[in-house]
């Protein structure tokens, strides 16, 4: 069966791992907050969102993925044509991966 997600909301909910479909209109913004016990990547998809972390900002594209780790504050900004992306949370634990692997995510 193939189905068609569109809908913001969660798109996957699994014991260990939930991924969760967002949007925001142009120059919608999430305030800052953290995932504990979680593993972070944010998936661009359509537009443009900036992350903001304390000491840092990066601006994702359509098709760039990044990670953030658990302890990482971070607040999403829309750019001017809105923004659509993934979230995938990964709980940590016995046998969970606590970084990416080296060199394949910045």
């Amino acid at each position: 069966m193939l189905k068609r997600l569109q809908e913001p909301g969660v798109l996957l909910q699994g014991t260990r791992v939930r991924v969760l479909l967002k949007t925001l209109p142009p120059h919608g913004s999430i305030p800052s907050h953290t995932h504990p016990n979680h593993n972070v990547l944010v998936t661009a998809l359509t537009g443009e969102v900036s992350l903001h972390a304390p000491d840092e900002q990066l601006t994702l594209h359509a098709g760039e993925v990044t990670w953030i780790d658990e302890t990482t504050p971070l607040a999403l900004t829309a750019g001017a044509e809105g923004a659509t992306f993934s979230v995938t949370l990964a709980r940590q634990g016995q046998g969970a991966q606590d970084a990416p692997p080296s060199g394949q995510l910045t």
